[in-house]
């Protein structure tokens, strides 16, 4: 029987002779092992070096069992059999032991390399069946413990479900596609702070003929290791431009939608245009389509798809980095292609929160992701508790059950009407002419003597209260403007006297009310909601004292149990687990039906029908501060480069 003529281990010619003079029916266990890190003994000490490693690890498997037979399949790849049947425990066992052996550089020294074994194993194989049908089970085998990590084994028999299930989904791909078995479905990506729909993952699904349903879980791995993955993703493609087309005619808006794209696209010198010529047919703009990569793209072979990722976006396409935190092989990469979007794995995610460790680091990846200007995605969220967390942590986007899983374009349609899809609406009172918003709409009504005059700027009057008893020198708004669960409301503010517990502006509810008060006892503003049945009594941010005589920008928002209070653009305060108040009965300005009327101005008086984000409701304050006229002061304070010293 032929021979290695290094090792002295039997060849794959040997292993073929061998096999054939075995007994049918003999019982045999098998392992396959590929050495870990090997080439970088080659490429550092040299071949001769590497040679001495093979010789070694030779001797080793020839005697790890009784009745072991070596052989030496190719380059650093090694079979070991043994016949007979044998305990499953003792092959694993022996398993382990090569790869102590070998990690102890048994029978070789002056390596500073880490070397171990990624090991296939098949147990209790019977020799009738074809030696390239056991070469594939023990090949697969290993394969998956090198996927596994390396320096480990995976147990074929364990898997093999799992194997043959590939196989048929590999024979069934290509007529599947051509079947229409293939669909879409839709995932969405939520801003945790407003509720509004930040992206839309398209996820591919296999309703295959026989009536089972997988997920691309499921085969894109598959898909991606044959091939086959390129033709799907270009009919992934093809298909959610043309769903994006009907939303248009569904709708006059234009959301984002989220698109995974296989590495082996990203290294086609043509794929920009492919996709271009794509979104031409159905009229789709490239701020609608943001391409998602997997992170371990940037494992192997990373420079062409790095450079593959620089032409995407020099064309105007967003990117998205997806299952971030498997590896982390994106993380060097954060600055260097300025991705639009970090969306962290979800078996990351919930382990990380399960710690306080890894809830600081999680804090810290937020905290690079923000100051590099790139959106940052939390996927798996399933409690509140995890969505309030990150939050303080400055993560606003996640997905996961806690606000839906995939679903299909039908019924994803009817779930996103309710995500203010179509963007915010405002209805803003300039006080310029009259007390009418502006755009006609609503009409207030006057009781007492309220005055209008200049306001925060040239573009906004204002409104004088001169303060009295309760219900004294009032507005009265119609309540149909806060119909809806949330909220922002931004005015600027200038108190005159200093009222304690006087509400600037007051909306009663149906068991409720909502109210914000300038000055409170203790030198605070407050931004209260209360529910009449609730035990737990007022539900209050309290924050610094709005000053007297001084104009001062002031947003209260409420959204999904969350109320927050900004003064002059920053966040001064937020609370949880607040009841939501349906139906507003009456809106009050400068006062409220139980104590003393407001005294001061009001200006830019606008109401949103849903809630703001930090970074908007910092931006209307930096906005109002380039306004002709404008009337205040910029608050410096919070800029790094005032701080005393």
């Amino acid at each position: 029987m032929e021979k290695d003529y290094l090792t002295g281990a039997l060849n794959r010619h040997g292993l073929y002779e061998w096999y054939l003079d075995l007994q049918k029916g003999t019982i045999l266990q098998f392992m396959f092992l590929d050495l870990d890190n090997f080439k970088i003994v080659n490429d550092t000490y040299g071949h001769s070096t590497g040679d001495g490693l093979l010789i070694a690890v030779a001797k080793i498997l020839e005697t790890c069992m009784e009745q072991a037979t070596c052989v030496r399949l190719s380059g650093d790849e090694f079979i070991v059999v043994i016949k007979g049947r044998t305990r499953r425990q003792k092959v694993i066992d022996a398993a382990e032991t090569i790869n102590k052996r070998i990690q102890q550089k048994e029978g070789f020294s002056g390596i500073d390399v880490d070397v171990s074994a990624s090991i296939g194993i098949l147990l209790n194989q019977n020799s009738s069946e074809p030696l390239n049908d056991i070469l594939f089970k023990i090949d697969t085998a290993m394969y998956q413990a090198k996927s596994n990590g390396k320096s480990c084994y995976v147990v074929f028999n364990d898997i093999a479900d799992d194997v043959y299930d590939e196989v048929q989904m590999e024979q069934q791909q290509a007529a599947a596609l051509t079947n229409g078995e293939f669909g879409i479905y839709f995932k969405p990506v939520i801003n945790s702070q407003t509720s509004r729909l930040v992206l839309s993952e398209a996820r591919i699904v296999w309703n295959m003929a026989d009536g089972r349903k997988r997920v691309q879980e499921d085969f894109l791995n598959l898909f991606e290791r044959n091939g086959f993955i390129r033709e799907l993703n270009l009919w992934a493609f093809g298909t959610v431009c043309k769903d994006i087309e009907k939303f248009h005619n569904y709708v006059s808006a234009r959301g984002k939608v989220g698109i995974r794209v296989s590495k082996l696209l990203l290294v086609e010198k043509n794929f920009p245009e492919t996709l271009e010529a794509m979104m031409k047919i159905y009229d789709i703009g490239k701020e609608e389509i943001c391409l998602e990569v997997e992170e371990k793209v940037f494992l192997r072979g990373k420079e062409k798809v790095i450079t593959g990722l620089q032409k995407l976006q020099e064309r105007g396409f967003q990117i998205a980095v997806i299952n971030v935190g498997v590896d982390f092989s994106s993380l060097k990469y954060w600055d260097r292609l300025c991705f639009d979007y970090i969306m962290f794995d979800s078996l990351y995610i919930n382990n990380a929160l399960k710690t306080a460790r890894g809830k600081l680091i999680l804090k810290a990846l937020f905290s690079i992701g923000n100051d590099l200007n790139i959106n940052v995605v939390a996927d798996g969220i399933s409690k509140e508790e995890d969505i309030l967390f990150l939050l303080g942590c400055g993560c606003m986007a996640a997905s996961g059950s806690f606000y839906s899983e995939e679903l299909p374009k039908k019924q994803y349609k009817d779930y996103v009407k309710g995500k203010l899809v179509y963007g915010l609406q405002k209805t803003e009172f300039k006080f310029n002419n009259g007390f009418w918003s502006s755009d006609g709409k609503y009409e207030c009504s006057v009781i007492g003597n309220i005055t209008i005059g200049e306001g925060i700027s040239k573009e906004w009057g204002s409104i004088y209260f001169p303060g009295g008893a309760a219900m004294e020198n009032v507005v009265l708004f119609p309540a149909k403007i806060l119909a809806e669960p949330s909220y922002t409301i931004s005015m600027w503010i200038k108190p005159g006297v200093l009222n304690s517990w006087t509400s600037l502006l007051y909306a009663r509810y149906i068991g409720g009310f909502m109210s914000y008060v300038p000055y409170a006892i203790g030198g605070n503003s407050v931004f209260r909601i209360s529910e009449d049945s609730d035990l737990n009594g007022w539900h209050d941010i309290l924050s610094r004292q709005v000053p007297p005589d001084k104009w001062s920008f002031v947003c209260i928002a409420y959204n999904a149990g969350i109320s927050r209070c900004y003064i002059n653009g920053r966040k001064c305060g937020y609370k949880a687990h607040i009841p939501l108040l349906p139906v507003c009965k009456q809106i009050i300005a400068g006062g409220d039906p139980f104590q003393s009327s407001y005294n001061g101005y009001l200006s830019a008086l606008v109401f949103y029908n849903g809630a703001l984000s930090d970074n908007e409701i910092h931006g209307l304050y930096q906005k109002f501060l380039s306004e002709e006229g404008f009337q205040g002061e910029e608050e410096t304070f919070w800029n790094v480069t005032n701080f005393p010293g």
